[in-house]
């Protein structure tokens, strides 16, 4: 049997057929989407992507508002006397603070008068109140709870859970401090400012806030105090003003009630003269 000839143009087309075959895959690939996530290690379970702590410069699972914390929170559990200072600060030493500022509110009064001494302590009484009700309305917002309820924490005194943000201890103990500072004198303020800031960094210390709590309520202390302290002359000036206008002087000529009696001068008669002579 004699074999069929193969021309060259069958042979020609059979070559470029393998050639086709055998070379690689030359098309561009497809860009990644705008929208893509960051590159990073995909967790087997849930297939989230987890960014390494050197990306963003601290970790994603206790963000960078923890990272404060640790500092503070990770001195307790190591010395029992320093544990025990500082739950007496984060307790019993506002109490003492509060005290000692009521002390130097009064002994300012000495020497004023009783309207002064009165406005001093409407000042200050209304410093606290409108820290206080401006820490009600934040936390009304329910920011965040305390650090024991989402996290393993050193905490060395009981706590009841809830809203944490901000610390009224902070803006309490601040907020007494900052009265003595302005209303009766900085030297009085720096005083009572060292004790005071212990108070707040101790309830970091001991578990029950987070750093922004205290940061927060000592911004509303200070901006409360700042208030009470332009308000207040500004207050006082108007109220004088609508009583002087609600009660002018009287510009009648007033009547002079003064009785005056004359002055008599008695004569003796001569035979009384030499009675009194004799007599004396």
């Amino acid at each position: 049997m004699s074999a069929s000839p193969v021309n060259g143009t069958d042979s020609a087309s059979a070559l470029l057929t393998e050639g086709r075959a055998g070379a690689p895959d030359l098309q561009p690939a497809a860009a990644a989407p705008e929208d893509a996530p960051p590159a990073g290690n995909s967790h087997p379970a849930t297939g989230k992507i987890e960014i390494s702590s050197s990306s963003i410069g601290c970790s994603s699972e206790r963000g960078c508002r923890t990272v404060l914390f640790d500092v503070v929170n990770g001195l307790a559990g190591h010395s029992a006397v320093l544990d025990a200072v500082m739950k007496f600060v984060a307790g019993p030493l506002i109490y003492v603070l509060a005290g000692a500022g009521a002390l130097v509110v009064l002994a300012a009064m000495r020497g004023r008068t009783r309207g002064e001494n009165l406005w001093l302590a409407g000042q200050a009484g209304a410093t606290l109140a409108l820290g206080f009700l401006v820490n009600r309305v934040l936390r009304a917002f329910a920011v965040h709870g305390r650090p024991f309820e989402s996290r393993p924490v050193h905490q060395l005194v009981e706590h009841e859970a809830g809203v944490s943000f901000p610390s009224n201890h902070a803006t309490a103990a601040l907020t007494i401090a900052f009265v003595a500072g302005f209303f009766v004198s900085r030297r009085w303020g720096w005083t009572l400012g060292g004790p005071a800031a212990l108070v707040a960094i101790s309830r970091v210390y001991v578990g029950v806030h987070w750093p922004s709590d205290i940061i927060c309520g000592a911004l509303v202390g200070l901006l409360a105090t700042l208030v009470v302290r332009w308000a207040a002359p500004r207050v006082r000036n108007w109220g004088e003003a609508r009583f002087a206008k609600a009660d002018p002087p009287s510009t009648e000529d007033t009547v002079d009630d003064t009785v005056v009696i004359p002055r008599v001068r008695v004569r003796r008669s001569e035979a009384e003269t030499e009675v009194f002579e004799r007599v004396r």
